[in-house]
């Protein structure tokens, strides 16, 4: 199931920011730039000596404590995800009250002053668990930048990077997998400053 396939109108409705266009020419020299920076998509493993805002040690929206997850905090979101999938399983699948995302199951929004916004949204697999997807967009419209998913299963320490890609657009990314044993998180970089932003671990 997709919220972008879902929810496509809805949701291009509420984007503030449209997709620039991108010559192929532009798009091999931002991939050649960021072979420097994000590299290719892959596993990635977090760094805290790592430069703040590169590949291995992203910002982080609500800070920089929520990079690595502890065992405690791993438990909390993974036993909510159980949660959830089981009021699924039992017929319940009313929206929750909190998000930003309207027709999703679970959202959050952030912005990062002078710098973009990141957004992430879920919606329920025919199998009861969440998947999740990210669309986000830079407020410099003269900037590249491309949205994208990390997915872990341990907390942090290591993820699956670029999971879900979107390149200069303000779109929804491919929905992806994000029931136990992992979290989350939507991820918004800049060409232009090579600084990468996330959100917290979902």
């Amino acid at each position: 199931m997709s919220l972008r396939s879902t929810l496509g109108a809805a949701l291009a409705a509420s984007a503030v920011v449209a997709g620039l266009a991108v010559s192929p020419a532009q798009a091999a020299h931002d991939d050649m730039r960021d072979q420097a920076g994000l590299g290719a998509p892959g596993s990635r493993t977090y760094n805290p000596n790592a430069p703040l805002g590169s590949a291995d040690n992203p910002l982080i929206i609500g800070g920089q404590d929520q990079a690595l997850l502890s065992s405690k905090q791993v438990k909390g979101l993974l036993e909510s995800k159980r949660n959830r999938s089981a009021q699924a399983a039992n017929g319940n699948t009313a929206q929750l009250a909190s998000g930003c995302v309207i027709g999703a199951y679970w959202s959050n929004c952030n912005s990062v002053p002078n710098f973009g916004t990141i957004n992430i949204a879920t919606s329920l697999g025919s199998d009861h668990h969440e998947y999740i997807t990210q669309q986000g967009w830079l407020y410099d419209s003269s900037q590249t930048y491309k949205t994208y998913m990390d997915r872990s299963s341990n907390g942090g320490a290591s993820w699956q990077g670029q999971l879900g890609l979107v390149l200069n657009n303000s779109g929804w990314g491919d929905s992806i997998y994000d029931g136990p044993p992992y979290v989350s998180r939507g991820c918004l970089y800049s060409y232009t400053t090579s600084l990468v932003w996330c959100t917290g671990w979902h």
